[in-house]
């Protein structure tokens, strides 16, 4: 290979032997402020949650609470709403998107 083809796989491979603790948060592009993820604390609207892309590669699942009844719960890159009622779940499988081209 040409040392131009090799260039991509190179970097790419250099990326992944970083630590991800090594790895800075991407500062938000509508300067949202970044919280603790919280089973129990309902983000307010406009937060996100601090370290997603961190957390999906070492915790199991990410849990946070939405308002008083929803909840969104996201584990490896995929992610579901749902709703506790009084006795019963309801879940929200988004469909997934495809691409048109």
């Amino acid at each position: 290979m040409t040392p131009r083809t090799m260039t991509a796989p190179i970097a790419l491979a250099a990326a992944l032997a970083l630590p991800l603790t090594a790895q800075a948060e991407v500062p938000s592009t509508v300067n949202a402020p970044y919280v603790a993820e919280s089973a129990e604390t309902a983000l307010e609207p406009g937060q996100k949650v601090e370290n997603l892309f961190s957390k999906n590669m070492t915790q199991d699942y990410v849990l946070q609470k939405l308002n008083d009844r929803v909840y969104w719960v996201e584990g490896s890159f995929y992610a579901t709403i749902f709703y506790v009622g009084d006795g019963r779940l309801l879940f929200s499988c988004a469909p997934q998107r495809t691409s048109t081209s």
